[in-house]
């Protein structure tokens, strides 16, 4: 009980929250806009048959149930509350990040999400380390994913890929004000 009590501040302001929220957004806007102008993933569309599109918007559901809440809060959990606690106190913090985020990034078996996961996995321990708060890396690693999950019906231009790291760049400055 006294690991969740310990990483699962209670002191968390619905502005954080929000602004957590909008950086996931964004960063995975980013980085998947970027990844999908560059050829580097080829986005899948749904098929136009009348089962076949049941069928997806079911496993849709469940897709967006395990990426959105049970993945982000087990792997959260896991990676920063776990195997980063326990070799931060052992190694140089810096290394522990560097462990844990390139662990978690290879779990996630191909080479486009592993790439994702390393770039998005920073960001998470970055944010554990400054609040010391479980929560806040959940927070954005389940919008993060929510926003994967929903790439396909964003436009993709080299404009748009400008407009989201400045967006990522704004609210990661916000989100660092936030907690001072």
């Amino acid at each position: 009980m006294e690991f969740l009590r310990k990483n699962f501040s209670t002191s968390i302001s619905l502005k954080q929250v929000f602004l957590f929220s909008l950086l996931g957004i964004t960063l995975s806007l980013t980085i998947n806009s970027i990844f999908i102008f560059t050829n580097f993933i080829n986005p899948l569309f749904i098929s136009s048959g009348v089962d076949d599109l049941i069928i997806y918007i079911i496993a849709y559901i469940i897709r967006i149930f395990t990426s959105c809440i049970i993945g982000p809060f087990i792997e959260e959990i896991l990676f920063r509350g776990i195997l980063f606690n326990f070799l931060s106190k052992r190694i140089n913090i810096i290394l522990s990040a560097l462990i844990t985020t390139v662990i978690f990034s290879l779990i996630h078996f191909n080479i486009p999400l592993c790439v994702f996961a390393l770039v998005t996995g920073f960001f998470f321990v970055y944010f554990y380390i400054k609040t010391n708060n479980l929560f806040i890396p959940i927070i954005m690693h389940s919008f993060c994913n929510l926003m994967s999950l929903f790439i396909l019906f964003v436009p993709i231009s080299l404009f748009t890929i400008i407009l989201y790291i400045t967006l990522t760049i704004v609210i990661f400055i916000f989100c660092k004000n936030v907690m001072k």
